[in-house]
């Protein structure tokens, strides 16, 4: 009985330090900075006035910013919503097929979420740079006077951000995408097959 309840301990050490770290950085974080938001503070000085959800009331009512700011990340999110995901599922579903080289696919796909933030933001300052390879695309193809410095432009700032965005992320759909794709029996399709479902049924229903 003693070793069957070591047993049942040990995956639970193993994920003990990745546990810690989250609920100390993330959690606990988070919640002494909502705990903060509840003061009138400067961040510095020991005394704190309790305002409760006056900062909130304040920020919404009175500060533009405060709403310029929610409709720019809602357009990030957006187009991380309908675009990210969309990509992420389609291909996972090719990935998913019998393709030679799948593997190497899968690393591939994979990899932008695992960069660090210093790496994404590097790469892409140099593709969306006024000289930059994406520009130098666009001149290749007889486009030259769509080119521009996308992340310094205002127009286009935000949605260049939005493409790296999507970019770093995408990967974490995919994967998940990926395994529950996986987990569906062959046989279903196959079925679905037989009794006449074409590639959008099949992809609706299964």
């Amino acid at each position: 009985m003693t070793a069957f309840k070591s047993e049942r301990i040990v995956p639970y050490l193993f994920i003990a330090p990745a546990l810690v770290l989250f609920l100390l950085f993330s959690i606990y974080s988070f919640g002494l900075l909502g705990y903060f938001s509840l003061f009138e503070w400067d961040g510095v000085s020991p005394n704190k006035l309790f305002v409760g959800l006056g900062n909130y009331g304040s920020v919404i009512a009175h500060d533009p910013v405060f709403w310029q700011s929610f409709k720019q990340a809602g357009y990030v999110t957006l187009l991380a919503l309908v675009f990210q995901n969309t990509g992420a599922l389609a291909l996972a579903m090719a990935v998913n097929q019998k393709i030679s080289l799948a593997g190497p696919y899968r690393t591939l796909f994979f990899l932008p979420p695992i960069l660090s933030e210093i790496v994404v933001g590097l790469i892409w300052a140099w593709i969306f740079d006024k000289y930059g390879v994406f520009n130098a695309g666009l001149k290749a193809i007889g486009l030259g006077e769509f080119a521009r410095s996308w992340l310094a432009d205002p127009k286009t700032a935000l949605t260049a951000v939005g493409v790296i965005h999507m970019w770093k992320g995408f990967g974490w759909g995919f994967v998940i995408f990926l395994a529950g794709l996986q987990t569906i029996p062959a046989q279903l399709y196959e079925a679905a097959v037989v009794d006449g479902a074409g590639p959008w049924h099949r992809f609706r229903h299964i």
